[in-house]
């Protein structure tokens, strides 16, 4: 995603991953459980990070250049709706 700042946690958890086909230790479930929940955790944080540039963005352009307040006529569902 464009912007995202992911670079190291997804090199990370892809590192993690990595760990898991060494075919002289096989994975505990254990293991399998937490590079699942760390790739979970960074797709949370790409959803939020959009949402909260969506909503940056939204504000930033509520402004004239002069920097009077305009009025945001965009609908409720584009700020808090499903980014996912």
């Amino acid at each position: 995603m464009e912007g995202f700042p992911d670079g190291q946690l997804k090199e990370t958890v892809e590192e993690m991953a990595a760990l898991l086909n060494d075919p002289e230790n096989p994975p505990t479930q254990s293991m399998l459980h937490a590079v699942q929940r760390h790739r979970d955790v960074l797709e949370d944080y790409k959803v939020d990070f959009k949402r909260t540039k969506a909503c940056v963005c939204l504000l930033w352009n509520s402004y004239t250049p002069d920097g009077r307040e305009t009025a945001l006529r965009v609908p409720v569902s584009i700020v808090v709706g499903n980014f996912g």
